[in-house]
């Protein structure tokens, strides 16, 4: 059994009853006990019982909670303030927290109300303001009141990331902002997307885009590999490595290569 003391005095804070005990924010502990969970404070005060399948941490005020199975949220004074009634939750976002039920998603706010109604296949959370969502198979974007944003057309999407959004439509690749304008074109095989730009591929062909769509490299290289800001490209069986302004630091030698290969075996 755990206890948990104070060091300085030898007092014991928590009494040794407790399977196990974690840091949570907010001065709290996560402790367990029978394979349930509850929350003590600073002072070893038992505030939460050892009731839930598990707790998680507190995000915007509220801590997600699962019950039998089912998920809700507790504020800081553990108060139940959304039922454990859902089959997943996450964690709140700009005041927002997605649900399912029923096989189907939506959002809730910090009172409990389904502020926007769980009819959505897929979900992805708020990110300025809008959301990725799915609905009849297609992918779209709504603002925080349900409204449509960007229409329901992309057969595929990925959250947002710096501001764009990966999407696929015909099995084509490109990028959408937060208000669906398409930054970079669906013209592309297939997309990979990184913090400061998007490697994307054309035919059998790789190049490099910004993130406002520009071409940093043209689609002529047969590979393209990024190290943070630094890029190699191949072509003819050269190796360069290029900014991302897109301005040629050299040529590679198989010493350079060298290098690069084992730091991309270290990240």
């Amino acid at each position: 059994m755990n206890g948990v003391y104070q060091l300085s005095a030898g007092k014991e804070l928590v009494s040794c009853k407790y399977d196990n005990a974690l840091d949570l924010s907010e001065g709290l502990a996560l402790v367990q006990l029978n394979n349930k969970y509850g929350i003590i404070d600073k002072n070893g005060k038992e505030i939460c019982p050892c009731k839930y399948d598990y707790v998680w941490d507190f995000e915007e005020g509220l801590a997600r909670v699962q019950l039998n199975g089912k998920y809700g949220f507790i504020d800081i004074t553990c108060k139940e303030v959304i039922p454990c009634k859902y089959d997943t939750a996450s964690y709140f976002s700009e005041g927002l927290a997605a649900v399912h039920l029923n096989d189907k998603w939506g959002f809730i706010n910090k009172s409990g109300i389904e502020v926007i109604p769980c009819k959505y296949g897929a979900i992805c959370g708020f990110y300025n303001g809008v959301a990725l969502v799915k609905l009849n198979e297609k992918y779209g974007i709504i603002d925080k009141n349900g409204k449509e944003i960007c229409p329901y057309k992309y057969d595929y999407a990925l959250g947002f990331s710096e501001g764009l959004a990966l999407v696929r439509l015909n099995e084509k690749w490109g990028l959408i902002n937060y208000q669906g304008s398409e930054v970079v074109p669906l013209i592309f095989n297939n997309i990979w997307r990184f913090r400061a730009a998007t490697i994307v591929k054309l035919g059998n062909k790789y190049g490099l885009v910004n993130n406002n769509g520009e071409y940093i490299l043209p689609c002529e290289y047969d590979e393209i590999n990024m190290f943070h800001e630094r890029i190699i490209a191949e072509k003819s069986d050269t190796k360069y490595e290029f900014n991302l302004s897109g301005e040629l630091i050299k040529i590679l030698n198989d010493t350079d290569l060298s290098i690069f290969s084992f730091f991309n075996c270290e990240v």
